[in-house]
């Protein structure tokens, strides 16, 4: 080839083997807009450096996309996006992973934990559809009474536990039921509801438990802290809970309170619920409420005989609650303080455990089934922690559930070593198949009392974040075979917003390296982020945080009880998961 043609060839594009090149100015956007293709005027390809991607003004070197010899940009996956340089400075404008082609800037989201936008960003959860937002996302303001979004659970009623679960949510003095929850949110539509109440403002709400074995779920609905309406433990039979019903206290099938005859302790009688297998020589569920009295407070582990009169003075109702179980100590503390969760079956025996407070000395214990309630027990696992919140979780795909903590009022040290109080602390224990290996998640002491080879630490270093607060199996949404783990950090007396931090489940040694083995992985770290757009409004403080009872869930939901004096429910679809809980 001579000269001539050489520089005809160039002038009209083409290289020096006779090959197009791409012009980045009429393919990628802000991109050299001068028709001089991939370079700045002076010779020197792709050389500008002013924070300006691609925009060829010659000034200093330019290193946001990537482009070959002679100006072509290289695009391996062939999305119609330059490939990233090795800055990502210059994010939005080129490829940030050159190998996949639903990966660029502007790519619409879905749920797989990857930032398919390019944005480097970890996505939020905003107060409407955005781009920036992983799958789509909306809010259930409240149709009754105030603290709406403070317990979310679910259940299935209308006939048969078949079909699409409903959603059970405690909304102050009320619980509200929504029907048909899932299906109506896609379509944009208002869930049909029922009500039950008034109760006092404290308690909790339970609707995943059949207790009279007539195929579909009841409700447990617990009530204390006044005396302006009915407090104690009631249940609600299934067959009651129908679209626009009204129910209330007085409609129960049981009510089990401080003044019921087998009641041993007289005080506030459920300021905490769980509810599974703890039995085993019962069937069906049982209930693990808390009781705070002026001088006595502990547990009673109940359960449900159907068919049977509760009371004398309540002859209408058809249920009797049988004590199983009582275990109580000095009440030296404030309500607060009776706490208890059940967790599943962690060592195999048929029987689920529990977590509960043993004295008032700040401590929980972890006691597995077989060994009923009372005095301590030798398999006892005692955390000198106070824990707040607990869930199971299979996140490493093994069968064998980690049990994930949450301690909100742990001290740490934050920038500079100033200790940051009620900065907040989330441990996940790994799962074994026996008790005893769980005597392998005490450490031999320190800030967090847990062991590094058994214990994966989370924690944040900002005063009053209160992390922990609420933990939640989110149930495996991504598809892999384990389940992701919800933490939220609600940042109540601060000027930061509340946040819902996701973790992915992952095998047990793929979990990052924290800074500080003490302390644990730190924000930022999580592999979505959801948060409230106000702050103040108590997002993620929930005292019940299931998921919908799905293989795949389709949806993930955080409350703001204390949004605008009467609170939200936020909703996040999983846009990656078609309606039936199948992948896209």
């Amino acid at each position: 080839m001579n000269m001539r043609a050489f520089l005809i060839l160039i002038a009209l594009g083409f290289g020096a083997s006779g090959c197009l090149l791409l012009d980045p100015s009429s393919a990628y956007p802000g991109d050299d807009d001068d028709s001089t293709r991939g370079d700045d005027d002076d010779s020197t390809v792709s050389d500008d450096d002013d924070a300006t991607a691609n925009d060829d003004d010659a000034t200093g070197p330019e290193v946001a996309c990537e482009f070959g010899e002679w100006g072509a940009a290289i695009d391996n996956d062939r999305d119609g996006w330059p490939a990233q340089g090795w800055t990502d400075e210059f994010f939005g404008v080129c490829d940030c992973d050159d190998g996949l082609d639903d990966t660029y800037p502007g790519a619409p989201e879905v749920f797989d934990f990857r930032r398919t936008n390019c944005d480097f960003v970890n996505e939020v959860l905003t107060t409407q559809v955005s781009g920036d937002a992983d799958g789509a996302m909306g809010f259930i303001d409240p149709p009754q009474g105030a603290a709406f979004g403070s317990s979310v659970t679910w259940g299935q009623f209308g006939g048969a536990i078949a079909g699409e679960p409903d959603a059970c949510i405690r909304a102050g003095r009320y619980v509200v039921i929504g029907f048909d929850v899932l299906p109506a949110l896609r379509v944009g539509s208002v869930p049909e509801a029922a009500a039950i109440g008034p109760f006092a403002l404290g308690g909790d709400v339970e609707c995943g438990h059949d207790f009279d074995g007539d195929g579909e779920h009841d409700v447990v609905v617990t009530s204390w802290g006044d005396n302006a309406n009915p407090t104690g433990v009631f249940l609600y039979s299934g067959s009651q809970i129908e679209a626009g019903a009204q129910l209330g206290p007085d409609a129960a099938n049981a009510h089990w309170t401080a003044t019921s005859v087998a009641n041993p302790l007289a005080g506030d009688t459920g300021v905490c619920l769980g509810v599974g297998d703890l039995e085993p020589n019962v069937p069906g569920s049982e209930l693990l409420v808390g009781i705070d009295g002026t001088v006595t407070s502990g547990y009673a582990a109940l359960s449900i005989s159907p068919g049977a009169v509760t009371e004398p003075v309540r002859d209408e109702l058809v249920w009797a609650v049988n004590v199983l179980h009582t275990f109580s100590f000095p009440a030296v503390q404030p309500p607060q303080e009776v706490r208890c969760f059940v967790l599943d079956d962690l060592d195999g025996d048929g029987v689920d455990e529990s977590l509960f407070a043993p004295d008032s000395s700040g401590s929980t214990v972890l006691r597995f089934g077989d060994r009923g309630f009372g005095p301590s027990q030798p398999t006892d696992i005692v955390f000198a922690s106070t824990v707040r919140s607990a869930t199971a979780a299979d996140t490493d795909g093994d069968n064998q559930p980690e049990v994930v903590l949450g301690i909100p009022n742990v001290t740490f040290g934050g920038d500079g070593g100033e200790p940051q109080e009620n900065a907040g602390l989330v441990a996940i224990l790994r799962g074994g198949p026996t008790d005893q290996s769980w005597a392998g998640v005490l450490g031999p002491g320190g800030p967090t009392e847990f062991s590094p080879d058994s214990t994966q630490l989370f924690a944040d270093n900002a005063a009053n974040a209160h992390f922990g607060s609420t933990v939640c199996n989110a149930g495996d949404l991504d598809g892999d075979g384990r389940d992701e783990v919800l933490m939220t950090a609600p940042a109540l007396t601060t000027s930061f917003y509340g946040e819902a931090r996701l973790y992915r489940g992952r095998a047990w040694g793929d979990w990052p390296t924290p800074p500080d083995a003490d302390v644990g992985l730190q924000r930022a770290t999580e592999d979505t982020r959801f948060q409230d757009t106000m702050v103040g409004n108590g997002f993620g403080v929930m005292s019940r945080c299931a998921r919908p009872p799905l293989d795949r869930p389709t949806h993930l939901f955080v409350g703001s009880p204390l949004r605008d004096g009467s609170g939200r429910l936020w909703w996040w679809e999983n846009l990656s998961v078609l309606p039936d809980g199948g992948p896209r």
